[in-house]
């Protein structure tokens, strides 16, 4: 099984002899029962079950926050830049939603003067600490962030990577704005910003199209819209999927919160959630579009096309030699909060 397993992919880019050596390896497997997934990693749901207990809600967080989960989460946080010390304020905590428990990881400005309101999300299989080092760029500026894990990511709860359809994030980012104009424990002023990455970008899209209202900004980082080769993984999920709940990531595990499978179901959502696109309405908000032209996840150009027709007024820019992930923690992300910090200053003092 665990032979079987490693060779599933949903990585895009492969060549079209991979992506049919794959399939029919996954056809074998599944006819013969080798290769199902039906149970939830038991290990994964303990462990962010634990740190979601132990952070609390939110709103009644106590400060210091010291147990042992959340202490573990913010040491291999920390990791990615081990000589800084963000001089502010960083809460962790959930926030309940329609449909699910949200963990998130709240920032406050070193200062009383809070610019406004940045609400961030990760891509897909990742989770808010990924994004921190950028983020503490940010919180320092001035800005409350708001990092939110995404269904099935982190320390939110959800099936690990699942979702049903996407206008579920739309209904997450909504509801977690009306949590913001609702709550009075922390300073969150408008402007209400929105920061998405690869699947988070997505999430953003959605919430702008059918949850506008409150939303003064955007920023999408290497949206996801057209994944390469999609119609080749989209066809092979569907075809196996009467035999296996998912099929494994591939390559290192990004994280210790990280799902070690991607549901099909997520892939089928992902899906009709692409087929809606060309009809949904023009965006008029202020928008920045910051994008690799080395990205080997996606079909940026043609995806980029389409976000020039839906928000024909967007900021864009083209990062040259960068590649899908624009917060690593390097060269890629110091060009990309640069663009952010002109974006917001050029708009805000607007």
């Amino acid at each position: 099984m665990k032979n079987f397993l490693i060779l599933f992919t949903m990585i895009v880019g492969k060549t079209y002899s991979t992506v049919l050596l794959f399939f029919l390896v996954c056809l074998q497997g599944a006819l013969t029962g080798c290769a199902v997934f039906e149970q939830p990693p038991d290990k994964l749901f303990s462990l962010r079950e634990s740190l979601a207990q132990e952070a609390g809600p939110l709103e009644s967080a106590v400060l210091p926050q010291s147990g042992p989960f959340v202490t573990e989460y913010f040491i291999k946080a920390d990791s990615y830049n081990p000589d800084y010390h963000f001089p502010g304020s960083r809460i962790m905590g959930y926030i309940n939603t329609t449909d699910y428990r949200l963990g998130v990881v709240l920032l406050l400005p070193p200062h009383q003067q809070v610019l406004g309101t940045i609400i961030a999300f990760h891509g897909y299989a990742a989770y808010s600490a990924f994004n921190l080092p950028a983020l503490y760029q940010l919180a320092e500026d001035g800005w409350a962030v708001l990092a939110v894990d995404l269904p099935g990511h982190g320390f939110s709860n959800g099936y690990p990577g699942d979702i049903r359809e996407f206008s579920q994030y739309g209904v997450c980012i909504s509801d977690i704005i009306a949590w913001i104009k609702n709550q009075h424990t922390y300073t969150l002023p408008k402007p209400f910003i929105l920061l998405g990455h690869s699947t988070g970008g997505s999430a953003v899209l959605e919430a702008l199209w059918e949850y506008p209202a409150d939303i003064d900004m955007a920023i999408l980082l290497a949206p996801l819209i057209e994944p390469r080769n999609f119609e080749y993984t989209s066809c092979i999920a569907s075809f196996l999927s009467p035999f296996m709940y998912a099929g494994p990531m591939v390559g290192p595990k990004q994280g210790y919160l990280s799902p070690e499978v991607m549901p099909f179901t997520w892939v089928k959502a992902l899906s009709n959630w692409r087929k809606i696109l060309k009809d949904r309405p023009l965006i008029t908000i202020p928008v920045l579009i910051v994008q690799g032209d080395a990205d080997k996840t996606l079909d940026w150009k043609k995806g980029m096309n389409l976000l020039k027709h839906k928000i024909p007024d967007a900021t864009i820019k083209i990062l040259s030699d960068r590649g899908h992930t624009l917060f690593n923690h390097d060269e890629a992300q110091a060009e990309t909060i640069a663009e952010i910090r002109e974006f917001l200053n050029i708009t805000d003092n607007n």
